[in-house]
């Protein structure tokens, strides 16, 4: 007798790993600063725990000497934490933050759609973060 798997466990099962970032477009300030080529990682688990990082290529060659300096370097990067919720019918990830580099985005949920294309997860985004209009496709891949 074949255990049978329920679609949510498996779609979880999939989620579960650390990504890396392999490609990134879409619309918004915060890809504006994030740079043609950002660098990042996103981690979900089996308790429903997840995190990501986001930065800019380039921000390792900002000087941090003022208060301008240290706002680009906050500015370039992205960060956050939190809990996540699939939705396997619909093929949405909710963020459930908390905690963020962006104080303002404590608390709120973010919707991702997604799709697995190979060894690829790949999430679209539509709508704010830090209070910005955001319209990405994020490009991911397991890392080993």
């Amino acid at each position: 007798m074949t255990a049978v798997i329920k679609p949510e466990i498996e779609t979880q099962t999939k989620f579960v790993g650390t990504w890396k970032l392999v490609a990134a477009e879409g619309e918004g300030a915060l890809m504006k600063r994030l740079g043609e080529n950002p660098i990042g990682m996103l981690v979900y688990d089996l308790a429903g725990n997840m995190a990501v990082q986001m930065m800019n290529e380039n921000r390792a060659n900002l000087p941090v000497t003022t208060g301008h300096d240290f706002e680009q370097a906050l500015l370039s990067y992205m960060s956050y934490f939190g809990k996540y919720e699939l939705d396997t019918e619909a093929r949405i990830v909710t963020h459930n933050l908390i905690g963020s580099i962006q104080p303002g985005d404590v608390g709120i949920q973010l919707k991702r759609r997604y799709e697995f294309s190979g060894d690829q997860l790949i999430l679209t985004t539509m709508g704010l973060i830090a209070g910005e209009p955001l319209e990405a496709r994020l490009v991911f891949e397991k890392w080993i």
